[in-house]
């Protein structure tokens, strides 16, 4: 069993390739295609499910590293249902360390739908906050 886990954490997933948003296409751009066809390849090969997911966790994660080096000036801040999984934020919290950029996990409110909510509410609190844009500053309300 130790010497599965060993194996199991030297392996390395499958590329993902990222492309930078162009004015062709604004937005961040992934190509899992030649992931699933590793994946498929591996199961006709009959690779253990184990095997494979660990390989699928280090693709994510090395992926999740991957797009945080495209925007070295912004903070990272991880959130979402599939971050509940232990797997896969230890391994992308390893990448984050390889790459010394900060990480940021949630500690006190829950990661998955319980959260939504929690930023709802910080966002109505931003703007409410906020000085109003230019745009709105001499609009006039229409409200009686």
């Amino acid at each position: 069993l130790v010497e599965r886990s060993a194996e199991e954490s030297r392996l390395t997933g499958w590329s993902i390739t990222v492309a930078k948003p162009t004015l062709d296409a604004p937005s961040l751009q992934c190509d899992w295609r030649p992931m699933v066809r590793a994946m498929v390849e591996e199961i006709r090969k009959q690779t253990s499910p184990s095997l494979l997911s660990v390989k699928f966790h280090d693709s994510i994660a090395r992926l999740t590293a991957k797009m945080a080096l495209l925007f070295p000036d912004y903070p990272v801040a991880v959130g979402g249902g599939c971050f509940q999984n232990a797997v896969l934020i230890q391994r992308i919290k390893d990448q984050f360390t390889k790459i010394e950029r900060p990480l940021y996990c949630p500690e006190r409110i829950p990661v998955n739908d319980g959260g939504i909510s929690a930023g709802q509410l910080a966002v109505a609190l931003a703007q409410t906050l906020a000085p109003p844009s230019p745009e709105l500053a001499g609009a006039r309300s229409t409200s009686p």
